[in-house]
């Protein structure tokens, strides 16, 4: 078909079937404690300036309670209860 026609609903149905079929399975897709910092820095690569950044902003602060709300594996809670360590989590 020259380019710039449509192409039938069906021959687009079955290309999309196909990509669906490749798409990764639901095994890789699992959580892995073990690797989530490296997938994490591998996706955002200036994660631990990130981490810094976010702990320097609660300085001056005095925090007598932190609310986690599932922002991964606990680094980001541990980094700002570190500097706040009379505060509970």
């Amino acid at each position: 078909m020259p380019d710039g026609e449509d192409r039938p609903a069906h021959e687009e149905s079955r290309e999309r079937r196909e990509q669906v079929s490749h798409a990764p399975t639901d095994r890789s897709l699992r959580w892995n404690p073990d690797g989530y910092c490296d997938f994490v820095r591998g996706e955002i690569p200036l994660y631990d300036d990130l981490q810094r950044a976010l702990v320097t902003a609660t300085e001056g602060l005095e925090a007598e309670r932190i609310l986690d709300l599932g922002t991964g594996n606990g680094e980001t809670a541990r980094r700002v209860l570190g500097a706040h360590p009379g505060a509970s989590l």
